[in-house]
């Protein structure tokens, strides 16, 4: 994803979350202050370790256990705090974080890096999303129409195709053709747990559609792969439908 679309995103995630109280802990949930420039988009603070971009989809989840006090070199990172301000310090470089509301920004974070417009079903209860990444070995296809006000690039391809529906794996648009090379390389792997695939789709978009991808995960009469929906719970957060 280029720089303008992790500002753009940030952005709407700053405006979209309000700042929350914490009597000036470091315990909480954080947003990078310039959006893009960060080595982390969020990070999620708890018991002296840092979970960082853990609710963006598609994420390589990391831990660091930090010192907030300077002291100990065999940390991964220090930390600053003044009010709702933090400062990740490494030995060359610092970035800086500004607390947010998880309540208030979740599934915006979920989809930061999203380049498709999405507006997920809803419903009362599903299983909670995390559970396929810790259960399986996961991939995320995002399907919809192309969000605007991103950069020049999606703009030009939401203006030349405004009724057509893209697919997103990770921070790439790829064709129905690619699905099948896609699939290869999630189970290019021994001993690994069983894969599985999470179908993030726009309510708008034809089943149709949903259903030719579907069948490029599991050509022929093969199940091998686990597919899920994923949809919007009550309590505000995603969840997955078992396909």
């Amino acid at each position: 994803m280029t720089t303008n679309k992790s500002i753009y995103f940030g952005l709407l995630i700053i405006l979209g979350c309000s700042t929350a109280k914490n009597d000036n802990q470091v315990d909480g949930h954080w947003h990078c202050i310039k959006p893009g420039q960060c080595e982390f988009e969020t990070l999620d603070i708890k018991d002296s370790i840092i979970t960082v971009d853990k609710y963006v989809v598609g994420s390589f989840i990391q831990y660091l256990s930090f010192d907030s006090d300077n002291r100990d070199g065999d940390k991964d990172v220090e930390v600053e705090i003044h009010g709702d301000e933090l400062t990740l310090n490494y030995a060359d470089t610092s970035f800086s974080f500004i607390r947010a509301d998880l309540k208030k920004c979740l599934v915006l974070d979920r989809y930061i890096k999203s380049m498709i417009d999405l507006s997920l079903p809803r419903v009362e209860t599903a299983l909670p999303f995390d559970s396929s990444i810790t259960r399986f070995r996961t991939g995320d296809l995002l399907i919809g129409k192309l969000k605007r006000g991103i950069d020049d690039s999606n703009d030009n391809l939401a203006i030349q195709y405004p009724d057509s529906i893209f697919i997103q794996v990770n921070d790439v648009l790829i064709n129905y053709k690619d699905i099948s090379k896609y699939m290869r390389e999630l189970k290019n792997c021994l001993d690994c747990p069983r894969e599985n695939i999470n179908l993030h789709v726009d309510k708008d978009v034809p089943e149709g559609i949903v259903g030719i991808v579907v069948k490029l995960i599991n050509p022929g009469d093969s199940r091998s792969t686990i597919i899920h929906n994923v949809v919007q719970m009550k309590n505000g957060d995603i969840g997955l439908l078992k396909r």
